[in-house]
């Protein structure tokens, strides 16, 4: 799950991509690095990522470019009175945060993340050129895009199933007589799934400002 409050959200998925992107500040090394009992918070320049084992959601990934985090409150999900156990390894390069067969590795410098599972199988990393970055309230997010995944989800889209090489907006629109290009459309849901040979994982933007994926 991605947790940007209060803040406009651009997610991407690319294969190939420049390495600066224009007018957005992209987040730096990890300067400091706080444990908390369901995950780690950690601190890079005046920004800060948090990374959390949440129940029934699995990870949660919740960014702040000024350091400050509102109260955790989600519209969506329905939270459960205490987090599960997590174990944490920490070494000169890297952070991992390992709970049942999920483990999230954040890299130091510069702020990576990539989940997976304990034999090794990537389910969904950052695009290394392009770490998170913002401008202004918007953030952006850059994710590998492996030739062989395909996407489904977000809600009502025209068009096809698989949403993979197309770009839509997240904003409940009353779009009278839609076409197969209209985008937006009436119901958007944040959320898609990624599929690739029999492995599946889920990304929910847990925001109801508008999106782009």
């Amino acid at each position: 799950m991605l947790d940007a409050s209060e803040l406009d959200c651009l997610p991407r998925f690319s294969g190939a991509v420049p390495r600066v992107a224009q007018g957005w500040q992209h987040i730096g090394k990890v300067q400091r690095v706080e444990k908390v009992k369901d995950g780690v918070e950690l601190a890079a320049g005046a920004a800060k990522s948090a990374y959390h084992r949440i129940p029934r959601r699995d990870f949660s990934d919740t960014g702040s470019p000024d350091g400050s985090f509102p109260k955790d409150f989600s519209w969506a999900v329905i939270e459960s009175p205490e987090p599960p156990a997590v174990k944490i390894e920490e070494n000169q390069k890297e952070i991992r945060i390992l709970s049942g067969n999920v483990i999230a590795t954040v890299q130091k410098s510069p702020l990576l993340i990539q989940f997976s599972d304990a034999a090794g199988m990537v389910y969904l990393a950052d695009e290394p050129a392009m770490p998170m970055a913002w401008n202004g309230k918007r953030i952006h997010i850059w994710k590998k895009m492996p030739a062989d995944e395909n996407y489904y989800g977000l809600g009502d889209k025209a068009g096809p199933m698989n949403r993979r090489n197309r770009s839509f907006t997240n904003w409940n629109t009353d779009e009278f007589g839609w076409q197969e290009s209209s985008d937006p459309l009436y119901k958007t849901i944040p959320f898609f799934i990624g599929l690739r040979k029999g492995m599946a994982y889920g990304v929910f933007f847990d925001n109801a400002y508008r999106s782009v994926f």
